[in-house]
C-alpha cells in the first residue's frame, strides 16, 4: 500500500508539473485569460481585408502555448531552429523577469498587475557562450494572389551582430513534417500536432523564400526590419530569422508589433509585360459601350487576374458656329496620360471605364491583366486598339508593340 501510495504521488507530482510547463496553471489562465480564442482571431483576420493580415502580430491577442522541452510559443506562430545550432528557449517577453515589449507601456512595465495592461513579445534566450540560428513563422491565408504585401516586424537584440532579417515565401511554404511528440496544442486551432521545427539539409527554405537585408542594429534598441514579396497564391508565409556570434553570454532576442498589409504597386502600375506581343490571354469584348460621357470597355480572361487598363484621348474638333470677325486657331488637344484605377481582385471577367467624352473624341487604350504562370506572376496584355466615339467599331493600331508600349508609358501618340 505503502509503494502505490509513493507512485501514486510522485505521479500527480509530475501531472502537475506538466500542466505548469504547458501554462495551464490558474496563474497562467489569469495572465492570459482575456485572450481572444483561434476562432476568433481567425475570424477577425478574414474581415480585416485593408488592415494587418497576421493574426496575433503583435503577440498580444492569443495566449502563448507550451512546446518541450520548456518553450512558450506565441499562438499561432510556430517555432524554427537550424540544425546544428543551439536551440534557444522561447518565452513571452513581456514577462515580469525580461520586461521587453515594443512599444513601451507608458508606465515602463509590459505587465502591469495594478492596470491590468500586458503587452507580450517573442522572445528566445540563450544564457551560455554559444550561438543560435533561430526565428518564427506563421502561414497567412485569405490573400490575393499577384499582389503585394510587405511584411514587417520590430527586433531587439542583446548585441548589434545578430544580421536579424524578415522574410516573405510568397507561395506560402511552410514546414510539414510533424513532430513526435503526442501533443496537440498548436495552430491553427490550438488542437494540432505541431511541425517538427528543425531546418536542415533534407528540410531546408527553398529558393523562393525572399529574406530582407540583415540588420546590425543597436543592442538593445528596437528597429523595424520589413520585406515586401508579390504572393503568387492566396496565401504565404512570413518568417522572422536572428543569428547572434558567441562574443556575448547573454543572447536573446525578442520580436513585436508585426504586420502584413497589402502595398500598392509602383506608381500605382502592374507591371510591365516582359514582351508586349499579346499571348491571347487578354481577351476585348468587340464594341465597348458608349453611354455619355462614358466608355465600357470589357475584357475576360481564362483565370482569375487583376484589372487594369491604359489609355489616350484625342478630343474631336471643336468647329465654331458663330460667325468671327478675327482668326481663331482651334488646336487638337492630345491627352495621353490617362491611367484609372487598378484593381487586384481576381476575376475572369474585367470591366474598365474612362468617362468625360463625347461623340468625335478618339481614344486609345490597352487592357492589362496580372496572373499567376508558373512559379511567379507575370502581366498579359491585349492589342492596342483605338475607337472613334460615336463610330462603335474598334480599330488595331498600327505598329502594336510601339503603340502599347507608349500607352503605358504614358505618350500614348495622338
Amino acid at each position: 500500500m505503502l509503494r502505490r501510495l509513493l507512485a501514486l504521488a510522485i505521479t500527480g507530482a509530475t501531472l502537475l508539473a506538466i500542466l505548469s510547463m504547458q501554462g495551464t496553471t490558474a496563474a497562467e489562465g489569469d495572465i492570459y485569460g482575456n485572450r481572444s480564442s483561434y476562432a476568433a482571431a481567425t475570424a477577425l483576420q478574414i474581415e480585416s481585408v485593408g488592415g494587418n493580415r497576421l493574426i496575433n502580430g503583435d503577440f498580444d491577442q492569443l495566449p502563448f502555448y507550451w512546446r518541450p522541452t520548456n518553450h512558450y510559443v506565441a499562438g499561432m506562430w510556430f517555432e524554427w531552429w537550424v540544425d546544428g545550432t543551439t536551440i534557444a528557449e522561447y518565452i513571452d517577453g513581456g514577462g515580469k523577469y525580461h520586461n521587453e515589449c515594443y512599444p513601451m507601456p507608458a508606465g515602463g512595465k509590459c505587465r502591469n498587475d495594478d492596470t491590468g495592461e500586458y503587452n507580450s513579445s517573442q522572445g528566445y534566450i540563450l544564457r551560455k557562450v554559444d550561438h543560435f540560428k533561430a526565428g518564427i513563422y506563421q502561414p497567412v491565408e485569405n490573400l490575393e494572389r499577384c499582389t503585394l504585401y510587405r511584411f514587417e516586424m520590430y527586433n531587439r537584440n542583446d548585441t548589434d551582430r545578430y544580421g536579424a532579417q524578415v522574410a516573405i515565401e510568397p507561395g506560402g511554404w511552410v514546414i510539414t513534417r510533424l513532430s513526435t511528440t503526442n501533443l496537440k496544442n498548436c495552430p491553427p486551432d490550438g488542437q494540432s500536432v505541431c511541425p517538427y521545427p528543425r531546418i536542415d539539409a533534407e528540410h531546408d527554405f527553398p529558393d523562393t523564400i525572399i529574406w530582407s537585408e540583415p540588420s546590425y542594429h543597436e543592442a538593445y534598441t528596437w528597429a523595424p526590419l520589413s520585406v515586401t514579396a508579390e504572393a503568387i497564391a492566396d496565401k504565404i508565409s512570413v518568417w522572422t530569422y536572428a543569428a547572434p556570434d558567441d562574443s556575448s553570454v547573454s543572447q536573446s532576442t525578442y520580436w513585436d508589433y508585426g504586420s502584413l498589409v497589402q502595398m500598392p504597386f509602383p506608381d500605382g502600375k502592374l507591371p510591365a509585360p516582359s514582351l508586349w506581343t499579346p499571348s491571347g490571354y487578354v481577351q476585348i469584348i468587340d464594341a465597348p459601350e458608349f453611354i455619355t460621357p462614358t466608355l465600357t470597355i470589357e475584357w475576360t480572361t481564362s483565370d482569375p487576374s487583376s484589372t487594369q487598363i491604359f489609355y489616350s484621348i484625342t478630343p474631336s474638333v471643336i468647329t465654331p458656329t458663330d460667325s468671327m470677325t478675327h482668326t481663331v486657331f482651334m488646336p487638337m488637344i492630345h491627352q495621353p496620360d490617362h491611367q484609372p484605377y487598378l484593381d487586384t481582385t481576381p476575376t475572369t471577367s474585367h470591366q474598365a471605364t474612362i468617362t468625360g467624352l463625347k461623340v468625335g473624341d478618339v481614344v486609345k487604350f490597352i487592357a492589362l491583366s496580372r496572373r499567376v504562370l508558373g512559379t511567379s506572376c507575370a502581366t498579359e496584355t491585349s492589342l492596342p486598339y483605338g475607337i472613334t466615339i460615336g463610330s462603335g467599331q474598334l480599330v488595331v493600331l498600327d505598329n502594336p508593340s510601339a503603340e502599347a508600349a507608349a500607352l503605358y508609358a504614358g505618350q500614348g501618340s495622338p
